[in-house]
């Protein structure tokens, strides 16, 4: 299983330079094995709104991106986050070695806890995930 953080799903609806390999990425999974958490809904929307604040991009390209990524997250596996993966991810942050802001934190716990691959474009996270034996997929 696939375990998608923000970093990487953003591209796959936004223009970036990871774009195609997300996409591709995506498509050669078929949709299956691509997991999310309820983290990623909220912190997904939260880019897209900064995005659209800073001027990035615009009204329709925003309306456009959120009605697709709406279609996306409900096709996705969600992975629940109990109460473990927040003590974990606390801890997480408490690693000067790593560096993981909250969000960042959380997801590598929620991956870890089911034994997902960790996809990113994150290199702290990457680090951070590797670090804990979480395997890395970069795109």
């Amino acid at each position: 299983m696939f375990y998608f953080d923000t970093s990487a799903l953003v591209p796959a609806f936004i223009g970036e330079a990871a774009t195609e390999r997300v996409l591709a990425l995506m498509a050669e999974r078929g949709g299956e094995g691509i997991a999310i958490s309820p983290w990623t809904l909220t912190e997904f929307s939260s880019a897209l709104a900064l995005k659209h604040r800073i001027g990035e991009i615009d009204d329709a390209l925003l309306a456009a991106a959120l009605a697709e990524w709406r279609v996306l997250a409900d096709a996705l596996q969600m992975l629940p986050i109990g109460e473990g993966a927040f003590r974990e991810a606390a801890a997480l942050c408490q690693r000067r070695d790593h560096g993981l802001r909250a969000g960042d934190a959380l997801h590598l716990a929620v991956a870890a806890a089911h034994g997902a691959a960790m996809v990113t474009l994150d290199e702290r996270l990457e680090r951070a995930a590797a670090g804990l034996g979480v395997e890395v997929v970069r795109v």
